[in-house]
């Protein structure tokens, strides 16, 4: 029977865990749906900032049930507990950085896998009962031909201790200065977005948490109230990092709303905006603009350009012109039978000219010319076939 506690200290290891794997997958499934070579870098970051995670939060969990795993792979989980840090900067340094990105030295890569190499190569020589009674704190005894191999495998603690003071210290300087340089070069009074302000939050907690994680010893983290805290934090902070990567919305800044700006008082949705297309047919005006729409709906100009962008993953001009398409294949139809040539159906649907229909073919699966005439036959020749029945009964 397993009693309770263990259920705990499972349920807190794993619950940020699962909560990394849910939303790595998730952004993994989308980078190839990137729109910019930059928004593709920012989700790999992403992804690999989770599988980081994963890998070395299950460590903690292999410590706690499975110590002798754990003292194998115990240079493997401090190479990834440096990397996940690393890579959450990373992400950081990739959002605040105001030109072309600059890549990271590569001694923040190379060096955690040589401390990992350096490790593995002394840790081995100490025998893995040594190394569990240090995983779990416990008064280890030094034999005096391992007193290196000793401190090296006790210096890990103080080393992921560095790292994760480190990196969260870059990020929040990233921060700082990202906002120094933005506030400097602005023309108008700029504040930063709710979502820089929650990642900083985060920052400063992952720096607690971390220390937490490192000072809770092993054996007692699931029963750690700290430690549940942190579990339900990172929790938070994971959907937190991926939300807003995954909608396109990972703006850093706002600009403020003055007196002389409009003021918007609609909303928009599938259904209205839908309806509106559908009942008042603004398509069928070649000059239809998006700022007609915003008029129309009395919504913010660029709420309504994400809103189509992220609906139906095309811009307001193609989503305009799939509305002409429609309405060109409904005239095909209903002109079966009459001499109506497509050039005059095509203005009739609302595209300027013949070249503006073909140029928007090309983009969109739509019949063509033979294609619409057949369909004009096809709807005649039922017509005929339907009359002709009429008559013989």
């Amino acid at each position: 029977m397993v009693d309770s506690d263990i259920y705990l200290r499972s349920i807190t290891i794993l619950t940020p865990v699962a909560s990394a794997a849910l939303c790595g997958v998730g952004i993994a499934l989308s980078v190839s749906d990137s729109t910019s070579r930059r928004e593709k870098q920012l989700r790999q970051a992403v992804v690999y900032y989770y599988l980081f995670f994963v890998v070395a939060v299950m460590g903690l969990f292999l410590a706690a049930f499975f110590p002798i795993w754990y003292a194998w792979l115990y240079p493997v989980v401090f190479l990834m507990y440096i990397y996940y840090h690393l890579f959450y900067y990373r992400i950081i340094r990739m959002l605040t950085q105001t030109g072309e990105e600059q890549r990271l030295p590569p001694i923040h890569y190379w060096l955690p896998v040589g401390l990992a190499l350096f490790l593995s190569i002394f840790v081995f020589v100490l025998p893995v009962g040594e190394r569990i009674r240090l995983i779990y704190g416990l008064e280890a005894r030094m034999p005096t031909e391992h007193t290196f191999s000793y401190y090296v495998f006790a210096a890990r603690y103080p080393l992921d201790m560095l790292f994760s003071i480190l990196y969260a210290s870059l990020s929040l300087l990233s921060i700082y200065r990202f906002y120094r340089k933005l506030k400097a070069s602005a023309r108008t009074p700029v504040s930063l977005s709710w979502w820089i302000i929650t990642l900083t939050v985060f920052t400063c907690i992952s720096l607690f948490t971390s220390v937490i994680y490192l000072l809770v010893p092993t054996w007692y983290y699931g029963n750690s109230v700290w430690a549940i805290i942190s579990a339900l934090l990172l929790l938070s902070f994971h959907i937190e990092l991926a939300y807003p990567v995954f909608v396109r919305k990972y703006e850093l800044y706002v600009l403020p709303v003055t007196a002389e700006q409009r003021q918007y008082h609609g909303t928009i949705t599938i259904h209205r905006l839908e309806s509106y297309f559908r009942k008042k047919k603004p398509y069928l005006n070649p000059d239809y603009k998006i700022g007609d729409l915003v008029d129309a709906l009395d919504v913010n100009r660029s709420v309504v350009s994400q809103f189509i962008n992220r609906t139906y993953r095309v811009n307001f001009s193609r989503y305009v012109n799939r509305w002409r398409l429609k309405e060109l294949n409904r005239l095909c139809k209903n002109s079966a039978g009459a001499d109506v040539r497509l050039e005059k159906l095509v203005m009739a649907a609302g595209f300027t000219d013949i070249k503006h229909y073909r140029r928007v073919k090309l983009q969109e699966e739509t019949p063509d010319k033979e294609e619409c005439e057949a369909q004009q036959e096809d709807v005649a020749s039922r017509s005929v076939s339907a009359e002709s029945v009429s008559q013989v009964e």
